[in-house]
């Protein structure tokens, strides 16, 4: 049985075995009756999590945890539990209890080192290495018992930590993620912090979850997100900050030392002062025009909810700015001839409310009119905005694509921001998508199902009240690259910058141990200049592993943009080669790319997967370059994803959603989770972005910080690997296999993968193979010769075809099966193997335990791993 079946921690059926190892830390887990045995069955004691709430009160760096959980037994029996609570990691817990049915129980807090034996003893009982990723961490460990059968019991326990700060910036972790050992998915999560800091608050974020965050006051806030039927599967992380004056900026770095000639990532937080009722903070005045299309096709419900959309952007202009409305069909006609001041305001109310429907779409002399007035009434560092919104394609003036963007460019100032809108699926994607990418704004598209009041309304909300704008970051001693946003946006009240990117040394020497960042930008048409010195840069922190993943996703949307609107071959063949490169390395979903590759599925010297044929003009690379994976089939395959995205459809349901899919991406503040493999289909098979709750997880990708694991012939492979250098090995379950996690317990998290691994951990590639397959200490030397599964990556070059990119070369990588192990060479060398330890027997152990008696399973729930039993008669 598969890690995703009812008792995640329970392999291979029905099991007969928990080792001593397990039962010298939890002597209270099984009960001894000499006569029996221990019979376990994954389906008889069904135990999960029906609920979880948890309530933080955060003061300053002292955060106060209280979680309320539901167990429900579906059971015919009285089950107890025995709970294992993960301490959050570097964590100092202090003040714990628990309560279960309003009576306070006892628990203990056990360090590193007992909690590992505890992990370990699973592990090595099971043969599941899942625990391992907490290998490094202490637990808080409890019994609970009984829960009646059919019926649910309420558990309750709080603790407190004091949050580790670097750089001014605060963290709070919840562990989470163990609950993809849960049974199930957990029907209700609700998480809430209540956040304070008597020096006031400036950056709140999350990688991890999207969150709400309510701004009480310049000194709190609520933050909080629910969940329904979820499998919980990523820790909850929030960074805060209490930095003083107008606008806080924060900095965490992050340095794989594993990876020494890769440049080092960034991540800057920058946040406007809190204004309690628009007070303390100085707003920028600003213009803005609104442009509606009301051509006959906005018949209807559409013209309804624009006209509403452009009242309530009306009804939100501060008294210092400047306004215009533009309608257009075949013709353009608007309120007035340029801006207008606020006392014209109700005017305007009366005149889009009556707004009708008729003729075709003006898109070009629309935009022409609005960036004309723009010009007229410009005033310098005077942030202007145009909200655009159309629900289909030029039909009339100047139609061609090519054309309309070109006389933007010539008559547009870098004072205008201009944000899209296309409603329906009738509209031209990279039109809307190019005007807003190369002009500060965004572009966004209202589905048929979707409300276009409330999504106008939505971005107004967040642009409405500019505070610096013109932003640029620079670094002291420093050099950036590939930074996302990109260009920088303004700054908005009640918003923050999240800017993401890379660092180079000037010199090309040593990067320098700290920095001042310097944010530079205009008020109201004065220049500001504000300095952070001695920012420090640190390395691999593992809590802030989430900024590569964060970068990568921003740089794919941002790539997958440029893809649409470059229409050089050549461009558009290396923006595609990045895109892919970056998809698999990260395990990003995106319009081309997916992992839906068979398992021990070789490629030899016929088309990338037999039996479809080649889109038209697809060259067909040599045998020799197919069973290398070499430059030429690299070449062939970005070829034809380059002339099949050039090709792509600009409108339509799969091009607004592939639109919205990478806006998402280039905008997002959180981490994008791996996809599923229904997901995957629906973006290859050009049905659209996968949902939520496709995106919880995958069966054949896993994340582990800032590491990308993707199944491969039944191992799960680092895709960091590029298929050279020693390997070594190290039989699953042996006693060196622990021996190596003690003296590295920071690699349990990549060892939980599975129990056949390939990663590459500090400069060397360690396998985790089968302990039958090398138990006596010698690897095994026959195989076959196969391009690197580490490297596959599915692209879809039509909607009903899709196309397999290999790099490097052929490698060996251990099956676990004897005889059959993939073997050959990548490049002109081939990797060599090491093999240390020999494989544990724990036959003796395990037949041993056949005299305890009682129902033993392990399982989880939502933020804990339980185990529990039925009591004996």
């Amino acid at each position: 049985m598969s890690r995703n079946g009812p008792f995640a921690l329970v392999k291979g059926g029905l099991l007969i075995a928990v080792l001593v190892a397990l039962l010298a830390p939890l002597t209270s887990l099984a009960y001894a009756d000499s006569g029996g045995l221990i019979q376990i069955n994954p389906v008889s004691a069904n135990v999960y999590v029906k609920s979880q709430s948890v309530t933080v009160d955060i003061s300053d760096q002292l955060a106060t945890t209280k979680v309320e959980q539901v167990f429900m037994n579906e059971s015919s029996s009285d089950v107890e539990v025995v709970y294992l609570f993960p301490v959050p990691e570097k964590a100092a817990i202090s003040d714990f209890a628990m309560w279960v049915d309003g009576k306070k129980l006892e628990a203990q807090i056990l360090n590193q080192q007992q909690a590992r034996t505890i992990y370990e003893g699973i592990v090595r009982s099971k043969r599941d290495p899942a625990l391992l990723e907490y290998a490094g961490q202490g637990v808080i460990k409890a019994s609970i018992y009984p829960i009646s059968p059919r019926s649910e019991k309420q558990i309750q326990f709080q603790y407190r930590q004091v949050l580790p700060v670097t750089n001014g910036l605060a963290n709070f972790t919840y562990p989470l993620s163990i609950g993809k050992f849960n049974s199930r998915p957990v029907q209700n999560l609700a998480v809430t912090i209540n956040l304070s800091s008597k020096n006031g608050l400036k950056a709140i974020y999350s990688p991890s979850h999207t969150v709400a965050i309510n701004r009480k006051s310049t000194n709190a806030a609520t933050i909080s997100f629910e969940q329904r039927s979820v499998v919980l599967d990523r820790d909850f992380n929030l960074y805060y900050s209490a930095a003083e004056g107008d606008f806080g900026l924060n900095f965490l770095t992050y340095k794989d030392i594993g990876a020494p000639d890769e440049n080092p990532y960034f991540m800057l937080l920058v946040s406007p002062k809190f204004a309690e009722q628009n007070q303390t903070t100085e707003v920028v005045a600003k213009d803005v025009i609104l442009v509606l299309d009301n051509s006959g096709s906005m018949e209807g419900e559409k013209i309804t909810q624009g006209r509403q959309a452009l009242l309530r952007v009306l009804d939100g202009l501060g008294q210092q700015d400047r306004f215009n409305v533009i309608v257009f069909n075949s013709t353009v006609f608007g309120f007035a001839e340029g801006l207008q001041t606020m006392d014209r305001r109700d005017a305007a109310r009366t005149y889009v409310n009556g707004i009708r429907t008729e003729g075709g779409t003006d898109i070009n002399t629309a935009l022409q009119t609005a960036l004309n007035q723009a010009q007229t009434g410009h005033q310098a560092n005077r942030p202007q905005t145009i909200i655009f919104l159309t629900d289909g394609q030029p039909t009339s003036g100047i139609t061609g694509i090519d054309q309309i963007l070109a006389n933007t460019q010539k008559s547009i100032s870098s004072d205008v921001r201009l944000f899209t809108f296309g409603v329906g699926f009738d509209v031209n994607t990279t039109l809307l998508d190019t005007l807003a990418s190369q002009n500060r704004g965004t572009a966004d598209y209202v589905k048929p199902s979707e409300d276009v009041e409330a999504k106008v309304s939505e971005l107004y909300s967040r642009i409405s009240r500019p505070v610096l704008t013109n932003l640029a970051v620079e670094f002291s001693g420093l050099t950036t690259e590939d930074f996302y946003p990109q260009p920088l946006p303004d700054l908005f009240l009640g918003s923050q910058l999240v800017l993401t990117g890379r660092f180079k040394s000037r010199s090309g020497t040593t990067l320098p141990t700290t920095t001042t960042a310097t944010l530079k930008g205009f008020v109201n048409g004065k220049s500001v200049s504000v300095d952070y010195p001695d920012l420090k840069l640190e390395s691999d922190d593992s809590s802030r592993s989430f900024i590569p993943r964060l970068w990568a996703g921003r740089k794919v949307g941002y790539l997958l943009t440029q893809i649409k609107t470059n229409s050089n071959t050549a461009g558009q063949r290396e923006l595609v080669d990045q895109v892919t490169k970056l998809a698999l390395k990260y395990g990003i979903v995106t319009p081309y790319t997916s992992f839906l590759v068979k398992e021990d599925q070789p490629i030899v010297s016929s088309p990338p997967i037999p039996g479809q044929p080649l889109p038209p003009g697809f060259p067909i690379p040599t045998p020799s370059a197919i069973a290398l994976g070499g430059a030429e089939y690299q070449k062939a395959a970005a070829t034809s994803v380059a002339s099949a995205a050039n090709a792509a459809p600009q409108s339509g349901a799969s091009a607004v959603s592939n639109s919205s899919q990478a806006n998402d991406l280039a905008n997002g503040n959180v981490v994008p989770a791996a996809p599923t493999a229904a997901a995957a289909a629906r973006v290859v098979g050009g049905s659209g972005t996968p949902t939520s709750q496709e995106v919880a997880s995958s069966g054949s990708i896993k994340y582990v910080e800032n590491k990308t694991f993707i199944l491969r012939s039944g191992i799960w492979t680092d895709t960091s690997w590029s298929g050279t250098g020693e390997i070594v090995k190290i039989p699953f379950n042996s006693d060196d296999y622990y021996k190596l996690l003690g003296d590295k317990p920071q690699w349990g998290k990549y060892f939980s993968v599975g129990d056949k691994v390939l990663v590459v951990l500090e400069g060397k590639v360690y396998q985790v193979v089968e302990a039958s397959a090398t138990a006596s200490g010698t690897p095994s030397t026959s195989g076959t010769t196969v391009v690197p599964q580490t490297t596959l990556s599915t692209i879809a070059v039509t909607p009903s075809t899709t196309r397999v990119t290999v790099a490097g070369g052929p490698i060996t990588i251990d099956t676990g099966t004897p005889g059959s192990n993939f073997t050959g060479t990548a490049g002109s060398s081939s990797p060599t193997t090491t093999t240390i330890g020999k494989a544990s027997d724990s036959s003796g152990a395990s037949w041993g335990l056949f005299a305890l008696a009682g129902l033993v399973i392990i399982g989880g729930i939502g933020a804990g791993v339980f185990i529990f039993k039925r009591r004996p008669g």
